[in-house]
């Protein structure tokens, strides 16, 4: 989970840059004439997301538009997406440091997610601090997902600052083979909607199941690594090896699956005694 800037993009000027390519003139009139509305309606969006109070955004009924709503959300794909404004798409896309999904920590940006879906507030499906950039699995998993309940909010990466919490934990399993199972912790500084919302996160996201399946990829690599600290020094050096990981891991990102696995295995005395033979 990764906190991003949106760099300000303002929402009514990309909303009428949309709209100025629409060909069709009396559409176009349509839709600019809706910039007034659309200013209203991203303002209520920008001063509820810092507030994590967007469950309470009512969207289009409180607005007047001159378009349809099925307009404004055509807006997105016909012309933002696919269109003569693909280059904003392009920059919005391009907000996520090294390309990595905000949402996962894991995966390839690839495309544009709308946080409040489209299909439900169309007056929002160009306004920039509505699209965050994410991995096709992250978009795909999410899908509609909306709630009128606090608790399950997902992490919203333009808004959300989760780093003071290390919410993400994992725990060694023996079975007989070494694999890291991953979950939601409670620690005592988060509050508990802050707890509730990562755990709608990671359910809905399955992080879960994805966060397993990196850390599987990585253990071989630890366990050469274990085995080379072992040789210097016997199970202290292991665990010092594992702590030095796990310290430099939560400062590059608290949140992250590596964090949560290094400082997982540094914690298991029996892995830094010799189990991690048995990845």
């Amino acid at each position: 989970m990764r906190r991003l800037d949106f760099n300000g993009l303002d929402a009514r000027a990309v909303f009428d840059a949309c709209a100025r390519r629409t060909h069709d003139i009396a559409l176009r009139e349509q839709l600019l004439a809706c910039g007034p509305s659309i200013q209203i309606a991203s303002n209520e969006y920008e001063r509820l997301a810092p507030l994590a109070e967007l469950y309470d955004y009512t969207g289009a009924a409180l607005y007047p538009f001159a378009a349809s709503l099925e307009e404004l959300k055509g807006l997105y794909g016909r012309v933002l997406r696919d269109g003569g404004e693909r280059p904003t798409y392009d920059a919005i896309k391009q907000l996520a440091p090294r390309g990595v999904c905000p949402q996962c920590g894991i995966g390839r940006v690839r495309t544009l997610d709308h946080y409040l879906p489209k299909s439900l507030f169309p007056e929002l499906s160009v306004a920039p601090s509505n699209l965050v950039p994410t991995c096709r699995d992250c978009n795909f998993d999410k899908q509609e997902h909306h709630s009128h309940e606090p608790r399950d909010y997902l992490f919203h990466p333009y808004f959300d600052n989760w780093d003071n919490y290390r919410l993400i934990a994992a725990q060694v399993i023996y079975q007989p083979r070494v694999f890291l199972r991953y979950s939601i912790a409670s620690p005592n500084n988060a509050p508990a909607t802050v707890i509730d919302r990562a755990k709608s996160h990671f359910r809905v996201l399955n992080l879960g199941e994805l966060y397993s399946m990196n850390a599987g990829a990585a253990l071989a690599e630890i366990k050469l690594n274990c085995r080379r600290s072992g040789v210097q020094g016997g199970a202290p050096s292991v665990s010092e090896y594992l702590k030095m990981q796990a310290d430099s891991a939560i400062r590059e990102e608290p949140n992250g699956w590596k964090a949560a696995m290094y400082a997982a295995l540094a914690a298991d005395a029996v892995f830094s005694e010799g189990a991690y033979e048995l990845i």
